[in-house]
């Protein structure tokens, strides 16, 4: 009878429901259908599924990025890396990873961070590095989406939350694959920029506020301090990532204040921006909650894996399988409902085959990274259509090289543990 529940749910989601309505509706109407309980328990799970003192970090993340976003704080690290490295090989693409990976960790959002770094970074690269505009909009398009594997990531929380994994172990986890992603980009820009020849040298790396360098310096150190100070009181243990998200709002808000880049009416928009955001993120919590009740109850999960598990031979044979399928749903899904629809039944089948949690966590998030800019249906796609002004076309040719990257960077994580469980299970003893 589980039919009937994925059948309401597709149809809902077909029609154009929100996921987390959907989610719950569905659920209800199964229940009702099937009389597995009394629909007492619908509130109940939901509470429960909302019921999680990590949680709290969620819309204190989201309005911390949103601060940063609405303030543009980012925009004097893009001008400082910009006069620091801009002129070297490679080095205005390399600005443009950067400051698309500081701006994707702290905000998670991969469209909101194309529009913030492509806005100033893609006609730079084109009128001053002499890349052809489809692999600057390209490359920010890519860039833009490693967000959700950088910490803190709200991906990430969720994922722990519904799974039930430490989300310090997989914000540690993600760590080396981040990295690896990372560096994989800014190695792929150095290559490709050989290619390309700039208009004038000179002009590559000039400095577009006329503040001295040192002056740019200390401006940016504070901006800097914020991840390594929320990220690294997590890692030390020092602060839970609830306390860590406190620490980085009231830091942000203090630094867009100091700045003078933060008005009231700006404010007022962050924080509605914020509600709207951590209502949707919470109601897809809550729909999780009754989810995996109801999955739970029917023990769909179990029965997947008992089949799945001896036909995928190996954990290996599975994750690449997994990787092939978020691929794909990571299209035409949104990343925090595709954790909380597709986890609690693609997840047990991986445990069954003995994958770390937190390695499958990692490879998961990766995946739906990748989701981020795979054609037809990638959202930073079209972000960057708009942004930069071109025929989408021309963004998916520009964004194919880095995507290629991306996928055999996921590949070797899925293939290599070691990569995602070497730190939490050194720091963890």
């Amino acid at each position: 009878m589980e039919w009937i529940l994925l059948a309401c749910l597709a149809a809902l989601m077909v029609l154009g429901v929100p996921i987390g309505y959907g989610i719950i509706l569905a659920c209800i109407i199964y229940l009702a259908l099937v009389d597995l309980s009394p629909m007492v328990v619908v509130p109940q799970q939901i509470t429960l599924g909302l019921d999680s003192f990590p949680l709290l970090a969620v819309p204190l993340f989201i309005l911390m990025g949103f601060i940063l976003e609405r303030a543009r704080l980012t925009n004097y690290l893009v001008d400082w890396l910009n006069v620091i490295i801009g002129r070297l090989p490679g080095g205005m693409g390399a600005v443009a990873i950067v400051g698309c990976a500081m701006l994707a960790a702290l905000t998670g959002s991969g469209p909101a961070t194309v529009v913030a770094i492509g806005l100033i970074m893609i006609p730079a690269l084109v009128d001053r590095a002499g890349y052809d505009k489809q692999t600057a909009a390209g490359l920010v398009a890519v860039a833009g989406a490693l967000g959700p594997i950088l910490p803190p990531s709200i991906i990430m929380i969720l994922y722990g939350a519904t799974i039930g994994v430490s989300i310090t172990d997989i914000f540690i986890g993600g760590i080396i694959p981040g990295l690896m992603l990372f560096s994989a980009l800014l190695l792929w820009n150095l290559w490709k920029s050989r290619s390309f020849t700039a208009p004038d040298v000179q002009q590559v790396a000039r400095n577009e506020t006329g503040d001295s360098l040192g002056k740019m310096t200390l401006r940016v150190i504070p901006i800097g301090l914020i991840p390594v100070t929320v990220v690294g009181g997590i890692y030390g243990g020092y602060v839970t990532p609830t306390e860590a998200a406190a620490v980085g709002v009231v830091a942000s808000l203090v630094l867009a204040l100091s700045y003078r880049r933060l008005t009231l009416a700006l404010f007022r928009e962050t924080i509605f921006s914020t509600v709207r955001t951590s209502a949707l993120v919470c109601t897809l919590l809550a729909a999780a909650g009754i989810l995996s009740w109801v999955l739970a109850k029917t023990k769909l999960p179990t029965r997947v894996a008992e089949v799945l598990a001896p036909a995928l031979g190996n954990e290996y044979v599975y994750l690449i399988a997994l990787l092939g399928i978020l691929f794909v749903v990571g299209t035409v899904m949104e990343s925090a409902a595709s954790v909380v629809i597709l986890a609690p039944i693609l997840a047990p089948i991986g445990m069954e085959l003995g994958v770390d949690p937190v390695h499958l966590a990692v490879v998961f998030c990766m995946a739906l990274v990748v989701g981020y800019v795979t054609p037809p249906f990638g959202i930073n796609l079209f972000t960057a259509v708009s942004v930069g002004k071109i025929p989408y076309g021309q963004v998916v040719k520009g964004s194919l090289q880095p995507l290629i990257v991306m996928v055999i960077v996921c590949i070797l994580v899925a293939l290599i543990p070691q990569t995602a469980t070497f730190l939490p299970s050194l720091l963890n003893g």
